[in-house]
């Protein structure tokens, strides 16, 4: 559809019903509470409109859009016709499966019939097929969008208006026809080439930035099977591997004579394959020396340490680099300090397979820690006067399968 055509139907709406449906489709207001700072665009009320607005407005002059609100368009007619607020992230799961996050989203509002968007598919669907985005085409999904141009303005100080000479490319679309999964916009400003439209400049973009996603996505393939677009297709593909045979270089095949010499210390000679006898050696020579290490303990500094140490009160940053020296994953809940550990401090290194901390603010954690902590003495059988106080021993030392301490094998 060209311009001459948007005005006709400007001028069938009337500038109240014009300015209805460009508020309806999201522009002039902000899509998303997550977007901080996104910008609403440039839109002027109706009362401020001039006797050409009528004429500029359905061209896409004296209004400016931002990527999220072109997109937030283009999702209406791919999702079938709701107006929907973009986000950043749908839920939060921790390692333990607990949701931390879920979104909350708005309910969607219709704006258009059924109807109305079948029929804006298939017209955004031909225009890849044989309008001005052909160059976005995705043989193995159906897309849709359409294409723009537009000039973009002067600025006062040189006469306003709009530049001749600088333009603005653009093109828009979803994917796949069939179930739409994704929606894309390609924006270049200032193409520096002669062919500056946005089907020539932003469609091959889109083709290739839209197939990746939706095979990334595993989305099943939704195949064009228009005759004449398939046929163009093959066409294109004979045409362009003929003239990639014609360009590769011949290459010259040297047959290695049977007295040249092969250098047998070269790391890509092929080497044949290890017998039982030699590939048992190797095993034992590997596991052998491996028999002794301690597994269990994890160093922190210059000591072993075997169980989980006391969290209690440090920051994130220090909590984390505390169970990185350990090798302990994290899984943090909250911000500021430490006021609860799980495992507790003491627990066996060996059973660690994750530490939760939650983390709160100043006064909840001096108020955990001001907590009394009962200690369990042992009993003692009492002592006649006269006798001498027995002497605490200490724990006996571990000792290896020769006899020897721990203390006297490490020395």
């Amino acid at each position: 559809m060209c311009s001459s055509d948007l005005i006709k139907v400007a001028a069938m709406l009337g500038d109240a019903r014009l300015e209805e449906w460009i508020r309806r489709f999201g522009f002039a207001q902000t899509t998303s509470r997550d977007f901080a700072g996104e910008s609403r665009g440039l839109f002027q009320p109706r009362k401020n409109w001039s006797r050409l607005s009528m004429g500029s407005l359905p061209m896409g002059q004296e209004i400016s859009v931002t990527m999220p609100q072109l997109a937030r368009a283009y999702a209406v007619i791919a999702n079938g016709g709701y107006l929907v607020k973009p986000y950043y992230v749908a839920r939060a799961v921790a390692r333990d499966g607990l949701v931390t996050y879920q979104h909350e989203a708005d309910p969607p509002q219709r704006i258009l019939s059924p109807e109305t968007v079948r029929t804006m598919q298939e017209f955004c669907h031909g225009v890849v097929l044989r309008g001005t985005g052909t160059a976005a085409n995705i043989m193995d999904y159906r897309a849709c969008g359409k294409t723009g141009t537009a000039q973009m303005a002067r600025p006062k100080s040189e006469g306003g208006g709009f530049d001749p000479n600088r333009y603005t490319a653009v093109f828009a679309g979803f994917a796949p026809l069939c179930d739409p999964r994704l929606v894309v916009v390609i924006v270049v400003q200032e193409p520096g080439i002669k062919l500056r439209y946005g089907g020539y400049v932003c469609g091959p973009v889109f083709a290739n930035v839209m197939r990746s996603a939706l095979v990334r996505l595993g989305v099943p393939k939704d195949p064009v099977t228009d005759p004449e677009v398939v046929a163009a297709h093959e066409k294109q593909q004979k045409i362009a591997l003929a003239a990639q045979k014609r360009n590769e270089p011949k290459k010259k095949e040297v047959a290695l004579k049977p007295s040249d010499p092969v250098d047998e210390a070269d790391a890509d000679t092929i080497a044949p394959p290890p017998g039982p006898d030699t590939l048992d050696a190797s095993l034992d020579a590997l596991i052998t020396p491996l028999d002794g290490l301690q597994l269990v303990a994890r160093r922190d500094g210059g000591k072993m340490e075997t169980a989980m140490p006391d969290l209690h009160g440090l920051t994130k940053r220090q909590a984390r680099e505390r169970l990185q020296r350990l090798g302990v994953p994290l899984d943090a809940q909250g911000a500021g300090w430490v006021v609860e550990q799980n495992p507790p401090p003491g627990a066996s290194l060996e059973d660690v397979g994750v530490c939760a901390l939650r983390f709160s603010s100043k006064t909840e954690m001096l108020a955990a820690s001001q907590q009394p902590v009962i200690q369990e003495t042992p009993a003692t059988a009492p002592v006649a006067a006269g006798e001498p106080k027995p002497q605490p021993q200490s724990p006996p030392q571990p000792q290896d399968q020769n006899g020897l301490s721990d203390k006297k094998r490490i020395m």
